[in-house]
C-alpha cells in the first residue's frame, strides 16, 4: 500500500515538474550506490515563465531551483530523515566531482503524510501545508500533509 502511494506523490509531482524543466525519477547517488532519488529536478526559466497558470506558492517555489524531491506515504522517523540528508549532501558532491567546480546546494523537499514529531530539525528553512490554513486547523494532525525544505 505504502510503495503505491509513493509512487502516486512522485508521479504527480514529476507531471507538474516536466512542464517547467528536466524531471528525473530514480536517479542514482551516486551511481552504483544503493541510495536514490525520488524526483531530482533542473528548471528551463522559459519553460517556467510559459506557464503563468502555476501560481506564486509552494509548487512555484519548488520548480524555480535545482531540487531533489522525497515522497512518504506515511510518516518518516529520525532515520529517514537523516539517510535523506545523507543523500541530499552525497548528491551535492556527486554534481560538484561532475562539474568539478563548487555549486550552491540544491533544495531537499521532503513531502510526507503527517508531521515527524521525533525528528530533530536543525536545517529547517521552511514549513508549508498544502491545505489553506482554516481547513488545516479542522483536521486531525496525522490527516495534514507535511512538506519541509532544507538546505
Amino acid at each position: 500500500m505504502y510503495f503505491r502511494l509513493d509512487q502516486l506523490g512522485k508521479n504527480v509531482l514529476r507531471d507538474f515538474f516536466v512542464l517547467v524543466g528536466a524531471v528525473e525519477t530514480e536517479v542514482e547517488v551516486p551511481p552504483g550506490d544503493a541510495q536514490r532519488i525520488d524526483l531530482w529536478h533542473v528548471p528551463n526559466p522559459d519553460l517556467l515563465q510559459a506557464h503563468p497558470e502555476i501560481e506564486p506558492g509552494l509548487l512555484r517555489s519548488m520548480a524555480a531551483e535545482p531540487g531533489m524531491v522525497e515522497v512518504w506515504s506515511a510518516t518518516p522517523d529520525t532515520a529517514d530523515f537523516h539517510e535523506c540528508i545523507r543523500k541530499h549532501r552525497q548528491w551535492h558532491h556527486t554534481l560538484e566531482l561532475r562539474t568539478g567546480s563548487r555549486i550552491p546546494l540544491p533544495s531537499a523537499w521532503l513531502v510526507s503524510a503527517g508531521r515527524p514529531r521525533r525528528v530533530e530539525f536543525p536545517w529547517l528553512v521552511r514549513l508549508s501545508f498544502e491545505v489553506p490554513a482554516e481547513v488545516v486547523a479542522r483536521l486531525p494532525a496525522d490527516e495534514r500533509d507535511f512538506i519541509m525544505e532544507t538546505r
